[in-house]
């Protein structure tokens, strides 16, 4: 194992990365995220919040859940059935995006470009604007105090959906199957929750305060707001 320049002192390893895995996306992902994958592994940290995961077995689920971001490559899930995205530079914009999916308010944000340095810098120092406001993970890590981290292949999910009128409070959390309740989400949404770059009409509300999730309707590169 070489020298990790990423400490992520709370990694829980799930497995490793096959390495045929690590060069069909060494050039292609954020070498940040390549650097995790050769050092870690597959696994979960940030309080197992955020999860490395093998992008293979996100295609399908991108392409019936979420068509406007299905030439777009998973990275991360989360603990809250989130997933963290990878938008590939191109000829007209040389920036590669980091797009979180909020299946749970229909919702998606831009979390960075280029790289994954500030992010990964933003998890080490356990920052709060990052928690709270860019990854909305508030109600996860109140769950967490009271049900104790889901397993790798588990989140929190409200139950019943926001998308059925069901409540945002922390008692309504409940673990379950993360592909799973994507696919829920999908299902009661009546076909894919990405379709379009259109904002969510649903209202997350943290200690019955709104978050700041929302996003305006332009076309989704136009959304990047800087990590902070």
């Amino acid at each position: 194992m070489e020298k990790c320049m990423i400490e992520l002192k709370d990694f829980k390893k799930e497995s490793d990365v096959p390495k045929e895995t690590i060069e069909k996306y060494r050039n292609i992902l954020p070498a940040e995220l390549i650097e995790v994958w050769e050092n870690y592994g597959f696994g979960s940290f940030y309080g197992g919040f955020l999860k490395t995961v093998n992008p293979e077995g996100y295609i399908e689920v991108l392409h019936e859940t979420a068509p406007f971001f299905e030439k777009e490559i998973v990275m991360f899930s989360t603990g809250l059935a989130d997933l963290i995205t990878w938008e590939l530079p191109t000829e007209e914009d040389t920036l590669g995006y980091a797009h979180i999916l909020f299946y749970r308010v229909e919702d998606f944000k831009a979390l960075t470009a280029e790289s994954l340095e500030f992010f990964f810098d933003s998890i080490i120092d356990q920052d709060e604007f990052l928690r709270d406001k860019r990854l909305l993970a508030a109600p996860y890590f109140k769950a967490v105090k009271q049900q104790g981290e889901p397993a790798y292949d588990e989140a929190f999910g409200y139950t019943p959906l926001l998308v059925l009128g069901g409540n945002d409070n922390i008692e309504s959390l409940q673990k379950v199957d993360l592909m799973a309740h994507i696919a829920l989400i999908s299902a009661f949404h009546g076909g894919p929750v990405f379709d379009t770059d259109e904002p969510s009409t649903n209202e997350l509300k943290v200690d019955n305060q709104p978050t700041e999730h929302k996003v305006d309707s332009e076309p989704k590169k136009k959304k990047f707001f800087g990590l902070f």
